[in-house]
């Protein structure tokens, strides 16, 4: 959160019942204004817990941080932000034409440790994306643009994955009104064994009363998965009616069966894997100016991103749509203090304290 240049200097030398009219004037969360505060350099200012107004209330993305520590929460937030504002910066304007040459720029990779809060950065970029843009406190994200109308999260390839993003999702938005998201399908049923959900689906493309609704989907990495998705997506009647805000495709541990092993757009003799190519596809059925002609991004997670970035940035499959590299951005998320790893027990003097050798006494040797 970065404050006008005049705020800036008034918070640098204000007292504590100012910053408290500020904050309230401003209806700063206490998160935000601990990020400020951190960043101005107060550490005799306290925040003050203000009563949001009815604005503030609707953002699902400050919900979810608000259920947090302050000093979990801060971190986070900063990360997350940050790299909505890669998203922003490469956004292409209102479509026309060819879908897929103009969204060149819409993959990103994002690069965390190996247990060191992935899923949370992933999650929080998630309901950033649903949030309204003009009800958001970080003046930076705001932009013309409607919220993101549809979030895809592809888990891991087992149902046990998919059921722990479910359960998680919920767990951290616990509390807010869910009466204008719908997430699914349910936890005990995957797509394409839940005929329910996926009619709930194809009419949320294409009855008016789902017109102001979001959608957010949880789903297991399968290629039937995907394909049942896509099958969904071609009966809509009249996609173009739909009128979509941004569509968000996250990909958890997006090395992992995401990528073409078999490098078909470098040889064209292979063909690519079978879920990499329904994944390209998905991205160009949202993207078809003949179909729903949405803003749709893919945003790889992984803490192994090796086969990500050495994947062919120029390359199209064999229905055209081109590789899955990242070539918007690449961010990678900063280390948490609490996170232990080989880098802090090989390589610093505290780390190897925590490291003890045990020599051999040469057992069965006479004394």
């Amino acid at each position: 959160m970065k404050l006008s240049p005049d705020d800036a200097d008034f918070v640098s030398k204000c007292s504590q019942s100012e910053w408290e009219d500020f904050s309230k004037k401003r209806a700063f969360d206490e998160i935000t204004q601990t990020l400020i505060l951190s960043n101005v350099g107060r550490k005799d200012l306290n925040p003050v817990t203000v009563i949001p107004s009815p604005s503030n209330r609707n953002s699902i993305y400050e919900h979810y941080l608000g259920k947090m520590e302050p000093k979990r929460a801060v971190p986070l937030r900063t990360t997350i932000e940050a790299c909505k504002r890669r998203m922003n910066k490469r956004q292409v304007p209102k479509i026309s034409g060819e879908h897929d040459s103009i969204q060149s720029q819409h993959y990103g990779l994002v690069v965390g440790r190996i247990q060191s809060g992935k899923t949370g950065h992933m999650i929080g970029l998630a309901l950033l994306c649903l949030s309204d843009p003009f009800r958001l406190s970080n003046e930076e994200l705001r932009h013309d643009g409607k919220p993101a109308s549809v979030v895809v999260i592809f888990t891991g390839l087992i149902d046990d994955l998919r059921r722990q993003t479910y359960d998680r999702i919920h767990d951290d938005i616990g509390g807010y009104n869910l009466s204008n998201i719908i997430i699914g399908p349910s936890r005990e049923h995957d797509l394409t064994q839940n005929n329910h959900f996926q009619k709930e689906i194809s009419e949320f493309f294409s009855e008016k009363r789902y017109k102001d609704k979001q959608l957010v989907l949880v789903l297991k990495k399968n290629h039937k998965v995907i394909e049942k998705l896509i099958e969904i997506l071609n009966g809509v009647p009249e996609p173009q009616k739909r009128r979509l805000g941004e569509v968000v495709i996250i990909d958890d541990e997006c090395d992992y069966a995401s990528m073409d092993a078999n490098n078909a757009d470098q040889d064209m003799k292979a063909s690519e894997t079978t879920t990499n190519l329904r994944l390209r596809t998905l991205l160009g059925t949202f993207r078809d100016k003949n179909k729903f002609r949405s803003q749709c991004w893919y945003i790889g997670y992984t803490a192994t991103p090796f086969s990500n970035i050495l994947s062919n940035p120029h390359g199209v499959s064999s229905q055209g749509y081109p590789t899955l590299f990242p070539r918007g951005f690449i961010y990678p998320i900063p280390k948490v203090p609490a996170h232990f790893d080989n880098e802090f027990y090989f390589n610093d003097d505290e780390g190897r304290n925590h490291i003890f050798f045990i020599e051999e006494t040469g057992r069965g040797e006479e004394e």
